[in-house]
C-alpha cells in the first residue's frame, strides 16, 4: 500500500542496505499470507533482522559441539529425555515447515521457525548428536526464506556449497 502521491514509498534498496536482503525477505514472507496485500511497517524488518541475529547467536553458541558426521551416530547414541524432546521438537518443526512451504504458507513457515528457535533456546539436551542434527536442520529450514544467511551459517559449520543443493530434511 505504498503510493508516491502519499509519500510513503520505501525503496527495497534502502531496507537491504540497512537490514540485509534476508531480513527484508523474511519480513515480506511473514507479514501476511502469500496472496494478501500488506501494510508496510519498517519495524517489521527490524524484527526479522533481530530474529536472524538470534539464529546466528544460537548457531555460534552451539558450533563447538557440532559434529558434521552426526547422521552416522545419532541412531546409536544414548539419549536422555531432554535429548528426545529436542529431537521431537526438531521433527515436528520439519513436518510443519514442510507442509507450509509446500502450500505456499510462508507466513506460517516463518512463524514455525520462530517457535522452533525459541524452543531451542529453552532446550536442555546434552547429546552433541541431537544438537548437531538441530543445527543442520535449522540451517536447511531457514534456507528458503533467508538463503544468504543459511549459506553463511552452513559454511560456518564447516560445510562447502550452497544450502539449495542440500536434501530437504525429512520428519521422522
Amino acid at each position: 500500500r505504498m503510493s508516491k502521491s502519499k509519500g510513503n514509498v520505501v525503496a527495497p534498496d534502502e531496507m537491504v542496505a540497512s537490514y540485509g536482503a534476508d531480513a527484508l525477505r523474511l519480513y515480506l514472507l511473514f507479514k501476511a499470507p502469500f496472496e494478501a496485500d500488506i501494510q508496510w511497517e519498517t519495524k517489521g524488518v527490524e524484527d526479522t533482522a533481530r530474529f536472524l541475529s538470534k539464529i546466528f547467536r544460537f548457531v555460534d553458541g552451539r558450533m563447538a559441539t557440532y559434529d558434521p558426521d552426526w547422521e552416522n551416530h545419532i541412531a546409536f547414541a544414548e539419549m536422555t529425555k531432554a535429548d528426545a524432546d529436542l529431537r521431537r521438537l526438531t521433527h515436528q518443526t520439519i513436518a510443519n515447515v514442510t507442509k507450509d512451504v509446500d502450500a505456499f504458507g510462508f507466513n506460517t513457515y516463518v512463524s514455525w521457525l520462530m517457535k522452533y528457535v525459541n524452543g531451542l533456546n529453552a532446550a536442555t539436551a546434552t547429546s552433541p548428536y541431537a544438537w548437531s542434527e538441530t543445527l543442520s536442520v535449522l540451517v536447511r529450514l531457514l534456507s528458503p526464506g533467508a538463503p544468504h544467511s543459511a549459506d553463511e551459517l552452513w559454511s560456518s559449520l564447516g560445510h562447502d556449497g550452497f544450502t539449495y543443493d542440500l536434501a530437504w530434511p525429512i520428519a521422522d
